[in-house]
């Protein structure tokens, strides 16, 4: 049998781009996976966090503390329960229904 060998170069800007949302997780996941075992990638994707997001973010996240997204969202479920009374029915419906996907 004959065998061929077939090679695409893909630009990685192109292919992050074309990735969606859950995608892009999936390949931070492995970066970060990665690094566990890889010293240099670990340095490197360190500094590049830090350099990004300021290396208060890291602390943060290192000692366990709250993110921002986690302050914003518990601050804004505080909202939703401070102002139930305010809310349309159809509002507190749906709200219920996606607590209800993640109650055991």
């Amino acid at each position: 049998m004959p065998s061929f060998e077939t090679e695409v170069d893909v630009d990685v800007d192109d292919f992050y781009h074309e990735c969606d949302r859950r995608d892009k997780k999936e390949l931070i996941d492995l970066v970060v996976s990665d690094a566990e075992c890889d010293r240099d990638l670990k340095e490197y994707l360190k500094d590049s966090l830090e350099g990004e997001f300021g290396s208060d973010v890291l602390s943060i996240v290192a000692d366990g503390r709250e993110t921002f997204d986690q302050m914003l969202f518990k601050k804004s479920l505080s909202a939703l329960d401070k102002n139930y009374h305010c809310l349309p029915n159809e509002l507190v419906e749906q709200v219920i229904k996606l607590a209800e996907k993640f109650t055991i």
